[in-house]
């Protein structure tokens, strides 16, 4: 039996490996997206423009928090002030026990200790919880990205006051997927996880099937998402076609 010329070797493997695979069309997508609204009501100090690209937990938008601040130092302070009242509360404490061991001290005498040292401990605990409400108060005042993202679009600009719910950025992360159209049949028969190739333009990603979508689009077609490995990429726009290669052996 004749050999088989290396080169002609290569192209049959080839060939069997585009018979073995079918194509797909679909569109870049966002990976998510996100409505920020204000968490209070105020003015904005800070606000990032549309546009631009933010890191996960970066600062998008700041209220003015003054109030939250005066409020924190008025409760700091009188916290410094019942923490050393509560430090004497309790050493009286002390003290009236031992002197009613000797019975040097009434029972009346021993109750009135006791209950101040209890009033100056409850004053004490309601100011660490006053504490904590301005300090999350305070926080509120800051959104933060939840993910690497751009900004899309905003309803407000800086100086201006809103209303607690109101909308303020939309963000989406710079992630970016797949969407997929084709027949219920198909659809079942793609499962998560499985491997395909996004092709754009002349470059190809790899990939992976990530979610299915239970309802029909408009043209009566199944959607499925695909995640795609673009780390030196993610500029392709939204909306792009794309060329998904799903091999039928995987």
């Amino acid at each position: 039996m004749r050999r088989i010329n290396g080169v002609w070797l290569v192209m049959l493997l080839c060939s069997a490996t585009t018979l073995s695979a079918e194509t797909l069309t679909g569109e870049v997508v966002w990976g998510q997206q996100v409505i920020l609204r204000a968490p209070l009501s105020g003015r904005i100090d800070e606000l990032v423009k549309v546009g631009a690209t933010v890191q996960s937990g970066q600062s998008v938008c700041r209220l003015d928090n003054r109030r939250e601040q005066a409020g924190l130092a008025h409760v700091e302070s009188q916290w410094r002030y019942q923490q050393q009242a509560t430090e004497e509360a309790n050493k009286q404490w002390q003290q009236a026990q031992a002197l009613y061991e000797r019975m040097v001290l009434s029972d009346n005498a021993l109750e009135a200790a006791r209950t101040t040292q209890r009033k100056a401990q409850a004053d004490l605990e309601k100011l660490r919880a006053d504490k904590v409400n301005w300090q999350v108060l305070s926080e509120w005042r800051t959104l933060q990205s939840p993910w690497a993202a751009y900004v899309l679009e905003q309803w407000v600009t800086a100086g201006q006051t809103v209303v607690a719910g109101e909308p303020l950025l939309r963000l989406a992360s710079v992630e970016k997927r797949v969407n997929i159209l084709t027949d219920y049949k198909r659809w079942s028969a793609l499962l998560r996880g499985q491997k395909v190739v996004v092709v754009v333009g002349h470059k190809r990603y790899d990939g992976q099937i990530l979610s299915h979508f239970l309802e029909k689009t408009p043209n009566q077609q199944y959607r499925l998402q695909a995640g795609f490995d673009c780390a030196s990429s993610c500029h392709l726009p939204v909306g792009l076609p794309v060329l998904v290669e799903i091999n039928n052996h995987d």
